[in-house]
């Protein structure tokens, strides 16, 4: 694996998913061997793209499988992927060149307040996350399409408090819904989940895995993503 990593420049990746439960019944813990395994693989990836000799886009070419996964006809579906990425638009590039400048100049103005750390509350959550220092903002890279994400790494050891989901997790074929996790000096003391809460605990038991390694915010008044797409891509995207 690490010999085809020297070979490639850019990745092009498009999830157009034909089976959603084929890890159905599958025990999560025999699931999560496969990240172990490619670990070293995405690493040296990760490597070579710190190194700016690295580029990457990722898209999604909607299935009937995954319409019918995340509860929609294809039609439906199709319909969430034309409004998300501006393709209803007579001019989807230049509104797609507009959302970056935008990013950008709130990533611009983020790194410029110089933030210690972020307390966010309301009725899902009270959390206090830790941004460390040298870090920065980033958002509207190109790399996820869509992607309305202004985000940043955390200083995982200065995360405190408590959030709750009210969207759900897709993840290898199952949905993991109700997640609320507690945090105590960066690490998830307590896990819960209304629906496949053992996968859940199975995952966070992970090495590193109880850990925040990514603080985003997505305003609303850019993303146009409002609806459950059983994947990450879209989800983690909701305005």
């Amino acid at each position: 694996m690490l010999g085809t990593v020297a070979d490639i420049d850019h990745r092009l990746y498009i999830i157009a998913e034909e089976e959603k439960y084929e890890l159905l019944g599958i025990e999560g813990e025999q699931i999560m061997k496969r990240f172990a395994t490619i670990k070293p693989y995405r690493e040296a990836l990760n490597d070579k793209e710190h190194q700016g000799k690295l580029t990457w886009t990722l898209g999604m070419f909607g299935t009937q499988a995954m319409a019918a996964f995340a509860g929609m006809s294809l039609e439906e579906y199709w319909g969430q992927i034309i409004y998300a990425c501006f393709l209803d638009d007579e001019h989807p590039i230049q509104r797609w060149q507009e959302v970056s400048e935008t990013l950008h100049s709130l990533t611009e103005k983020l790194n410029a307040l110089q933030i210690q750390s972020v307390h966010v509350q309301g009725e899902d959550m009270d959390l206090t996350v830790k941004l460390g220092s040298d870090r920065k903002w980033l958002a509207g890279r190109g790399c996820n399409i869509p992607s309305f994400e202004v985000f940043t790494s955390p200083d995982w050891r200065g995360t405190n408090g408590w959030i709750r989901f009210n969207m759900p997790l897709s993840y290898q074929g199952s949905i993991i819904r109700g997640i609320e996790l507690r945090f105590q000096d960066g690490l998830v003391i307590e896990s819960k989940a209304t629906e496949n809460e053992t996968l859940l605990k199975q995952m966070i038991a992970q090495k590193d895995a109880n850990k925040a390694g990514e603080f985003s915010l997505t305003d609303s008044r850019l993303s146009r993503i409002t609806k459950f797409m059983g994947e990450t891509l879209y989800d983690e995207n909701v305005g």
